[in-house]
């Protein structure tokens, strides 16, 4: 009897096999649409100023997709420095878009302008920005004129 209950207690009982839960299905897509109505197409005739240099002039076109224009120039110092001295840096970026804190006005934009100058005393270098941001409306057919520091104008034609 007590070998009975000794080979009772050491069987093992066969493992149990639990199959694998099948994955959970992909969440569905869904599409939401943009709470901005679709602004119609809108051309710009861009000019930049600094002082009395032209630094952009140009057209662009902007819609619910903005329009950018980045430049960048690297030279060396005027004179003779040496090449350690670094490097003089000129940049102007420049950005229109539909102004999102009114997005139901499809008139109503928004520029942001900078503008790097490099400047030289002797061979040591450095640079001056200026930056304007703005909002505004215009219509076809109008321009308007913004001024920053620096000498900096932007002047703007919608066509």
């Amino acid at each position: 009897m007590l070998l009975g209950l000794i080979a009772a207690a050491l069987q093992v009982a066969p493992p149990v096999v639990v199959a694998p839960a099948p994955p959970a299905p992909p969440p569905p897509l869904i599409q939401v649409p943009s709470p901005f109505p679709p602004r119609p197409v809108a051309t710009f005739r861009v000019r930049v100023l600094g002082g009395d240099e032209v630094l952009v002039d140009e057209r662009l076109r902007v819609s619910n997709i903005s329009a950018t224009i980045n430049r960048s120039q690297n030279e060396a110092p005027e004179g003779n420095c040496p090449s350690n001295r670094g490097q003089f840096s000129r940049l102007i970026s420049f950005n229109i878009r539909g102004d999102m804190s009114a997005p139901t006005e499809v008139d109503r934009y928004r520029v942001e302008l900078r503008w790097q100058r490099p400047v030289q005393q002797g061979c040591d270098s450095g640079s001056r920005t200026v930056s304007l941001e703005q909002s505004f409306a215009l219509r076809p057919g109008q321009s308007a004129s913004f001024a920053g520091d620096g000498g900096l104008r932007l002047e703007l034609r919608r066509e």
